[in-house]
């Protein structure tokens, strides 16, 4: 493995055959120049650039970032996979990792932030709400930072956000804010007080939620299950129409037109979440 290019003391980019790879260790870059063998014994963390993350940028974060930031980012992501039972987005360490060394920033000038979908974020993401919690006590015992609770929010947003490969920050924003809103359609369709602790609502948000990623890439179901649908519609006529009520809602905000299948799907939710 060889060095490409020195960034300080304690970041350097390195290539090993066709691979290109950040390297940070305490005075891993300390009179290295390009060509030169990489000292293997110094290396503390490996970062390997994506498509999608800027090597000068990410070269910028890691040389600005404090290495026990960088470790505590990790073990935030650690935790939250074992918790999830997932691999996550291989992308998620440096996002997090900006996210983390900013708050610690807005934090020592006294800035505090909410998100504005806070209370959907609790209510539908209760696993990565926890996830986010977990992580301020980390970052209090491991950084000596007391980042105030809304932090854990944003912080459930990445993880959120982490579960998926193509979707980016502001998709989760809105999905979030979009199932809030069906959500909404579902309980006042049927004036009830839904159960959001159940299993059932539970899948719901999920499906809703895939649902979405489905219409965003155009690849709605269509499995031929028309004869289905119609059944099903007979069969639940007040499900269908709060089904018919969710997909001109979703047509009117994305010009996104919802198949029979994807609607024999959401009345089959629907049917169980009220029941």
């Amino acid at each position: 493995m060889l060095v490409s290019r020195r960034f300080n003391n304690n970041v350097i980019l390195a290539r090993n055959n066709q691979q290109e790879l950040i390297l940070m260790g305490k005075g891993i870059g300390f009179q290295v120049y390009p060509n030169d063998p990489v000292k293997s014994e110094l290396i503390e963390q490996t970062f390997v650039p994506s498509d999608s993350v800027n090597i000068e940028g990410m070269a910028e974060l890691l040389c600005d970032s404090h290495p026990m930031e960088v470790k505590v980012a990790k073990e935030i992501i650690v935790y939250g996979e074992k918790i999830l039972k997932k691999s996550l987005n291989e992308n998620l360490l440096i996002a997090l990792l900006d996210h983390l060394h900013f708050a610690i920033i807005r934090y020592e000038k006294g800035m505090v932030t909410k998100s504005p979908i806070e209370w959907e974020i609790k209510q539908m993401y209760r696993v990565e709400t926890a996830i986010g919690l977990e992580a301020l006590r980390l970052i209090k015992e491991k950084l000596k930072v007391s980042l105030p609770k809304s932090e854990a929010i944003f912080i459930a947003l990445y993880f959120i956000n982490g579960q998926f490969k193509n979707e980016t920050m502001s998709d989760t924003f809105a999905f979030s804010e979009t199932m809030n809103q069906v959500n909404s359609i579902v309980k006042y369709h049927f004036q009830v007080k839904m159960d959001e602790e159940s299993v059932n609502y539970q899948r719901f948000l999920t499906h809703i939620r895939y649902y979405l990623i489905r219409q965003k890439n155009h690849e709605s179901l269509n499995l031929g299950n028309e004869d289905v649908y119609f059944i099903m519609k007979e069969r639940f006529p007040e499900e269908s129409n709060c089904v018919e009520k969710i997909s001109r809602f979703i047509e009117k905000k994305f010009e996104w037109q919802t198949t029979d299948d994807e609607k024999l799907y959401l009345i089959l939710h629907v049917n169980r979440l009220i029941n």
